[in-house]
């Protein structure tokens, strides 16, 4: 679960509601995810339990993630990209359909 996206560690958890929870944003998680372990040499969340990862995720993710500078300096526009756009967190909005 450690590539996994928020939607779906969401979807994990209302796996028995037959709910359709997340888009395309999952593929941008887990190529953000993928970006920063090579860059820093460990994935971005410390490993948990799946049903703990929600909490993870939430508490560490967009502006709150951490950018181990002593390990890789990136520039700004890498960190932006990290924080921003692949690995952040907005809780969703609409409505889930059923599978």
């Amino acid at each position: 679960p450690s590539y996994c996206a928020p939607e779906l560690v969401e979807l994990y958890g209302n796996r028995n509601k037959g709910a359709k929870c997340y888009n395309s944003k999952v593929d941008l998680w887990a190529i953000g995810v993928s970006y920063y372990k090579p860059l820093f040499g460990k994935l971005p969340f410390k490993k948990c339990p799946m049903n703990q990862l929600r909490k993870v995720i939430h508490e560490n993710a967009g502006p709150n993630l951490v950018i181990p500078r002593e390990v890789n300096y990136i520039t700004e526009e890498s960190e932006d990209l990290l924080r921003r756009k692949h690995i952040s967190y907005t809780p969703l909005t609409f409505q889930p359909t059923t599978i």
